[in-house]
């Protein structure tokens, strides 16, 4: 065991002691540290080379080790102790005490099994080429897998080494073509890593081009060129007279043109006899007599025997250290930051109730920032105040949960919710415009009342009411939700079918149509059996309160679905803005549903109750044209427009009624209407003004053939229209209520628009969202029983926790050792 020693100084035996426990972590983690790999044809005498470099007898017997990986790690401690891991088994402590024997006899055990293991597979297998194991029947089973075998003791230092299969290239009955693949895959990915230092042996007595290895490396080196550097030529069998004129040319380097750095080595094997009988300590007296002689004096001694070899090595893996460090710490700094990440997802380790609470409102405050931010509009990231080097990556906290000013991906304007919700305001309100009102008035192509704006499409007479709608579908507004499709959309509907108005036509959910357009004398035929239905007591020529709320309420009928989709699609926003700051103030997938189980969801469900209700009562208080609603606005506003509308038909009905000789005062009438008429310049019209003649002389013969019964003359016959004749007072009853709700309805929907908007949904829903949702305070008066479900950790977490905290501990212990002697290596 002393021998040993020689290979590896102190300081490396410390950082390759550290470096081993890498190979003890997880898949998910496990970073390949630098090792030496043995690579030659079979039976070129690898397992010899193994042996006096490890002085450990590897269980050779009977070629079980050839057929896959074997990985020997030598390491000092206090006891001597023997351990073998297998792909079937688990690591497992195989003898004690120092026996070597039993240490041979119980290795070779488990590599038999493991063999057995590899065979049983091969041929049980019906699709071998793609289980990685030999498919000719009878034949070696060839594996991947690697057996690992740990030796401990006081005299053993570091070393990690390993054989791999030797490669062959004829199949036979013992080894077919698929198991010469197989090796041939599993030494070219060994050979290929950077972190690896090849030891490639040769067989003495051979020709070395005949021998596969040599090739094999010497193909891979046309494309990485480091091969030239991290491989050490071995000779093996020099003990043979025919060999030396071929070994010296090869340690010369008149033989091989790979130019390998550190050249050819020469060792000497021992016999069958000599292994049997002799201790490794012989060999090794064996050897160095072997190559006193005459002949062999000829090589430098750092070129031959195992004592050459071994220092050969430790200056060869030094150099290949000091060049594989920086990255291999880089690595191992990027996983301690990937481990601590996926700790910090877990969250705080929570033991009590108290625990929990503390984790809960650490989340809830995040919470309320990001809502409050959010409902602002301010969209303030909060900023990271952990330690962390400048070089490192970004951490959790600094991630930026509102997005850059330019980034327009859909799925980001969710954080922005005041944006939205100001769009989805704006959108509600251009939809109750264009789809609130069920229909528009309009005659002789003048717009009559305060009707919703008709576009020129939409204006059609009732003659053809089936085609009129029809035209007015084909100018529904679709609007462009931030990039995102509306949900809603127009379609056609059915014409009137009666002489009744027709129901309100409204299409599935979100869907709404918009206003259809109608004549105004047919509205009012329409209106008028209505007005008769819902008589009360009052006198002939008016109609009753229940009718005025009725045709307002048939005016007003879509405004209860618009607002309704309006207020839903609102509600979403929150629920999806609630599950993105969830997830950006809380990692842990477990925690954060049940936060939004026990706690958001729950309240996000009683805002929209509320926000629900308070839309009930502004319906309630608005869509019949509710009295004490309409006192708090002045009569002033109400009167310009009935009196604007009594006007049009007025002066109309003059010009229709007189004659040629009367046009020019006819003119000045409905010039003097169209420009000042007011309550107040009808009562200051004076007798003798050709106006008020005029005016009077028609009203006078109207009032006086009324009362004798008589049918009104032909010059006032279109008078009727605008109800100053007894025998229209039916249509007169109809054309005030009409007025009346023309006159009130835009005021009422755009009141109607501002509550919905500032009542139910900035006060009642987006208000509420960063105080009634999920804040510290109702966390600190939420029961313990709510508190532990909700935050108690699984089992699972635990584990998984411990876990990670422990491949953590080896990770910033290995990274400390690499960095000192990374450090402890440039000072020399």
């Amino acid at each position: 065991m002393e021998a040993v020693s020689d290979l590896f100084g102190q300081e490396e035996s410390i950082l390759f002691k550290e470096l081993h426990r890498l190979s003890s972590l997880s898949d998910e983690r496990k970073i390949e540290a630098p090792s030496l790999i043995v690579v030659g044809d079979q039976n070129s005498g690898k397992s010899s080379v193994l042996e006096a470099l490890a002085r450990f007898r590897f269980p050779v017997a009977d070629g079980i080790c050839t057929t896959f990986p074997i990985r020997l790690v030598l390491q000092r401690s206090a006891v001597d102790e023997t351990y073998v891991t297998s792909p079937i088994h688990p690591r497992q402590q195989i003898s004690s005490h120092g026996n070597e024997d039993n240490v041979q006899k119980s290795t070779q055990e488990v590599i038999k099994k493991f063999q057995e293991h590899i065979q049983a597979q091969r041929n049980t297998s019906n699709e071998a080429q793609n289980s990685q194991l030999a498919t000719q029947r009878g034949s070696k089973a060839f594996s991947a897998g690697v057996i690992t075998i740990e030796r401990h003791g006081p005299d053993v230092p570091f070393l990690e080494i390993t054989d791999l299969p030797g490669l062959f290239q004829s199949p036979s009955k013992e080894q077919d073509d698929a198991g010469r693949q197989i090796v041939q895959n599993i030494v070219e990915a060994r050979i290929a890593s950077e972190r690896n230092v090849i030891i490639l042996v040769i067989h003495g007595r051979s020709q070395y081009a005949t021998q596969l290895a040599p090739g094999l490396l010497g193909g891979l080196m046309q494309n990485d060129d480091s091969l030239k550097h991290r491989t050490v030529g071995v000779i093996t069998h020099a003990d043979d007279e025919r060999c030396w004129n071929e070994v010296n040319d090869l340690i010369k380097g008149n033989l091989d043109r790979s130019d390998y750095s550190f050249g050819w080595h020469v060792l000497r094997n021992q016999s069958k006899e000599e292994r049997l009988n002799n201790s490794l300590q012989d060999r090794d007296r064996h050897e160095s007599d072997f190559f006193n002689s005459e002949k062999w004096k000829l090589i430098d001694s750092d070129k031959k025997g195992i004592q050459g070899l071994r220092t050969t090595l430790r200056k060869v893996f030094r150099n290949h250290i000091l060049k594989q460090l920086p990255k291999l710490c880089n690595e191992i700094y990027g996983m301690i930051t990937k481990t601590e990440k996926q700790i910090s997802e877990l969250g705080p380790q929570r033991s009590s109730t108290e625990d929990n609470r503390r984790f809960l409102s650490d989340i809830a405050r995040k919470f309320e920032q990001l809502a409050r931010e959010a409902v602002q509009g301010t969209y303030n990231n909060p900023r990271c105040r952990q330690l962390h080097p400048l070089s490192s990556k970004k951490c959790p906290a600094c991630l930026y949960f509102f997005p850059e000013f330019h980034d327009n991906d859909p799925s980001s304007q969710v954080k922005r919710l005041r944006a939205t919700v100001r769009f989805l305001n704006r959108e509600f309100s251009k939809t109750m415009h264009d789809c609130g009102k069920t229909r528009a008035l309009v005659d002789d192509d003048l717009t009559t009342g305060i009707a919703s704006p008709i576009s020129e499409a939409n204006v059609s007479d009732d003659t053809n009411d089936e085609e009129s709608h029809k035209s007015t579908t084909t100018s529904t507004r679709r609007a462009n939700d931030l990039s995102l499709k509306r949900n809603a959309s127009f379609s056609s509907s059915s014409s009137d079918a009666s002489d009744d108005l027709s129901s309100p036509q409204l299409g599935g959910k979100g869907e709404f149509y918009t206003t259809r357009t109608i004549a105004r004398k047919d509205f009012e035929r329409r209106v008028m059996p209505l007005i008769e239905r819902w008589r009360a007591g009052e006198p002939r020529g008016e109609a009753s309160d229940a009718a005025f709320g009725g045709l307002f309420e048939y005016q007003s009928a879509n405004w209860e679905a618009i607002a309704r989709d309006h207020v839903e699609r609102v509600c979403r926003r929150l629920h999806s803005f609630n599950d993105s700051a969830l997830k950006a103030c809380c990692s842990n997938t477990d925690v954060r549903e049940s936060i939004r189980k026990y706690i958001t969801s729950p309240r996000l469900k009683d805002l929209s109750i509320k926000a629900d209700l308070l839309l009930r009562k502004l319906l309630s208080c608005h869509r019949r044209g509710n009295t004490g609603f309409n006192d708090a606005f002045t009569d002033v506003v109400l009167l310009r427009k009935q009196s604007e509308a009594f006007a049009l038909r007025l002066t109309e009905a003059l010009r229709e009624s007189s004659n040629g000789t009367e046009v020019e005062l006819v003119d000045q009438i409905i010039s003097s209407f169209h420009t000042k008429f007011t309550s107040e310049a009808f009562a200051a019209l004076k007798l003798g003004d050709p106006v008020t003649d005029k005016i009077m002389k028609w009203s006078t013969n109207i009032v006086i053939d009324a009362f004798k019964g008589n049918q009104p003359p032909p010059e006032t016959k279109s008078l009727d229209s605008i109800g100053l004749y007894p025998e229209a007072l039916e249509r007169f009853a109809a054309t005030r209520v009409i007025d009346q709700v023309e006159a009130r309805y835009l005021m009422t929907m755009i009141a109607f628009v501002g509550y919905v908007n500032s009542l139910v949904v900035d006060e009642g829903l987006l208000g509420e969202l960063p105080d009634s949702v999920f804040t510290q305070q109702i966390i600190m008066n939420t029961d313990d029983v709510t508190i532990n479900k909700i935050a108690a950790e699984n089992p699972r977490i635990v584990e998984q926790r411990a876990k990670l905290q422990a491949e953590l501990d080896v990770l910033k212990s290995v990274y400390e050792v690499a960095q000192d002697y990374r450090c402890s290596s440039a000072r020399e």
